[in-house]
């Protein structure tokens, strides 16, 4: 668990400082969580994680807001935890990274207007109109000048990961707690 645990950490730190996340960390780590996954008897559990992360990766890919290497990164975080465990991690990083977002943007002094045009464009695409929404996307070409207000999903995941591993054992005492309480007696 602790290579799981150095490798997310070395890939959050590349993609802050790179913005890149290095194919040579996160294809052993994929393949290594799945023999983790074979060796413990769970490979069926670390094969749904990993479909599930990878797909919703791939979605968020396809529509500009994950690069290439968020996506094999999720991947493996899916495989090494599973899909429930690696969700939780996702919905993490997700509050992370809108967080950072906000005080991005509020540092640049554009978070209103970016609120605003974000309601104007759900208004808009909820009254029918489509395409009504132009968001910045990941360049898709190593080199390429990434945008100002791009943040580093990679290193969202890897807060994500630190934040499970040091609240999961609080979280597994509540739900005992919660399934002690509301037992049928």
């Amino acid at each position: 668990m602790w290579l799981f645990f150095i490798a997310v950490i070395a890939c959050g730190a590349t993609d802050f400082f790179k913005h890149i996340i290095p194919n040579y960390i996160t294809l052993p780590l994929l393949a290594a969580g799945l023999l983790f996954n074979l060796s413990a008897g769970n490979f069926n559990a670390g094969l749904r994680g990993f479909l599930a992360c990878f797909l919703l990766g791939f979605v968020l890919f396809a529509l500009g807001g994950l690069g290439g290497g968020d996506v094999k990164l999720m991947a493996a975080v899916g495989t090494w935890v599973g899909i429930y465990d690696a969700f939780y991690i996702i919905f993490i990083a997700l509050c992370f990274g809108v967080l950072w977002g906000f005080i991005k943007m509020a540092r640049q002094g554009i978070l209103l207007g970016r609120i605003l045009y974000l309601v104007r464009g759900a208004a808009l695409f909820f009254a029918g109109c489509r395409g009504c929404l132009a968001v910045d996307k990941i360049p898709e070409k190593a080199g390429e000048k990434i945008p100002a207000n791009v943040i580093p999903f990679g290193t969202c995941l890897a807060v994500a990961v630190v934040v499970f591993i040091i609240t999961q054992p609080i979280i597994f005492k509540i739900m005992l707690t919660w399934l002690y309480f509301n037992r049928q007696v």
